[in-house]
């Protein structure tokens, strides 16, 4: 058995997209997971729901026996494998060691009306002399919102989307971008694409880690 140091879920889905199921195994270790009337349960679940539910990515949970951990991956019969730590404060760090595409429909939001109508038009209109956009320490969506908007730009977490409507009321930032807007506010709001798109997300203990998703 592997040296549980902590919470870890290796996904082994580099091609796979968040509408796929991803077949995770496990093996029961409560109180993290273990089965109730046969249905797995326990911390780890909770935090799978709540991953399937902010970021359209499904699971089938596959039992294994802890001596076949290493066979059902070579063997294909499982896409990745869940990993649990005892170390209570790191139940919820979360770290990727392959890749998981995310369904996200980003938006950017003003307290004004916009006067472009396409993305173009809305990096055209940046002032290069300015901080327009909410800056904050979530690196979840840096590597997309650089490549699009040629231009570094870090976007806001669900955590820190009180805090952005904060910052446009003060005037304090002309437009924030919201990965996925979820609470209500009376801005004005563009999408930056024309439906949701895919992005990767890959990290592990060597690369930038997930802002706290489950808080």
């Amino acid at each position: 058995m592997r040296n549980l140091l902590f919470l870890s879920i290796t996904l082994l889905v580099a091609q796979a997209v968040a509408r796929t199921p991803v077949r995770l195994g496990y093996f029961e270790y409560p109180p993290y997971i273990y089965l109730s009337k046969g249905v797995p349960t326990g911390r780890l679940i909770k935090i799978l729901n709540e991953l399937e539910q902010k970021h359209e990515v499904r699971f089938v949970l596959e039992e294994v026996p802890e001596g076949r951990i290493d066979a059902s991956l070579d063997e294909n019969v499982v896409d990745g494998f869940a990993m649990l730590a005892k170390t209570p404060e790191r139940e919820k760090k979360l770290h990727f060691t392959s890749v998981i595409l995310l369904h996200i429909d980003p938006q950017v939001c003003s307290t004004k009306p916009f006067t472009f109508t396409n993305l173009e038009q809305f990096k055209s209109s940046l002032d290069k002399s300015n901080t327009h956009l909410i800056l904050s320490n979530s690196r979840l969506f840096t590597k997309l919102f650089t490549e699009v908007m040629n231009k570094t730009i870090l976007a806001y977490s669900d955590s820190y989307q009180e805090r952005a409507l904060k910052m446009l009321q003060a005037q304090r930032a002309k437009f924030a971008v919201f990965p996925d807007l979820t609470i209500k506010h009376e801005l004005h709001c563009h999408k930056m694409f024309p439906s949701r798109i895919e992005i990767p997300l890959s990290l592990d203990k060597n690369k930038p880690k997930l802002h706290r998703l489950f808080e």
